[in-house]
């Protein structure tokens, strides 16, 4: 198991997840970049998970220069990245993650909100919210979320 304990640059605690594991596996320090195996999400105190996520779609002068605003709350971190992808029945697309939305500084209550530019109406998309310890995003840790754009008539 892993936690989001921060325990050096980049680096969080990992140990054994069961009674019988905990004695035979100590706790290590790990880079965030190692594939880390876990049982859990992690050892958040209660309210410090992610919550809060809402998504709201401010459409300018004739339906054009619309601007996705994807908000959440993650008390447990002081950064994060939010980035989207259109969800597609066939293929893979890769994630998308905008220069605006790569280091997203949540306020003292962990508060985030990104904007999003360029997506398109009529589309599904899901978005990804990231946090990001000593520099680095810990993607074990990612909340993603499926939205669909309608077109306005």
């Amino acid at each position: 198991m892993w936690t989001s304990t921060e325990c050096g640059d980049g680096k969080v605690l990992t140990q054994g997840a069961t009674s019988k594991l905990l004695s035979t596996i100590a706790k290590q320090c790990v880079s965030v970049d190692r594939k880390l195996p876990f049982k859990c999400c992690a050892d958040f105190k209660d309210f410090k998970e992610f919550s809060d996520f809402v998504v709201t779609v401010e459409t300018g002068k004739d339906n054009k220069d619309s601007v996705v605003k994807a908000s959440f709350s993650w008390p447990a971190y002081r950064k994060a990245r939010v980035s989207y992808k259109i969800v597609e029945k066939t293929g893979k697309k890769k994630w998308i993650t905008p220069k605006e939305t790569k280091n997203i500084n949540l306020d003292s209550q962990g508060q985030g909100v990104a904007e999003l530019y360029n997506l398109r109406a009529g589309y599904q998309y899901a978005i990804r919210v990231t946090p990001i310890i000593q520099k680095r995003p810990v993607n074990k840790q990612s909340h993603v979320e499926k939205i669909f754009l309608r077109k306005n008539n």
